[in-house]
């Protein structure tokens, strides 16, 4: 790998890797609140929905979008080949 684009891609997979790791504590707080039910089950799934989640969101894009800056520094080709 090349030097930017690799650090660009090391991001990038460590970034996907803590979002796929924050949806998990996203499927557990919504089986607590299952749990937990009334008042106090209510307001986890509305915190969880309204301001866990959006953050989440925006780090996937960010992590996304580093790893698509990435791919471009390559200049890599979906064919698998990089250009010359």
């Amino acid at each position: 790998m090349n030097g930017l684009s690799g650090i660009c891609f090391k991001i990038s997979t460590v970034g996907i890797r803590i979002c796929l790791f924050a949806g998990g504590i996203t499927l557990v707080g919504y089986m607590a609140g299952i749990l937990i039910g009334g008042d106090l089950a209510e307001n986890l799934c509305i915190w969880i929905f309204d301001g866990y989640l959006p953050l989440v969101i925006q780090f996937t894009a960010v992590s996304v979008g580093i790893g698509l800056l990435g791919i471009y520094l390559r200049k890599h080709r979906f064919g698998g080949e990089t250009s010359r």
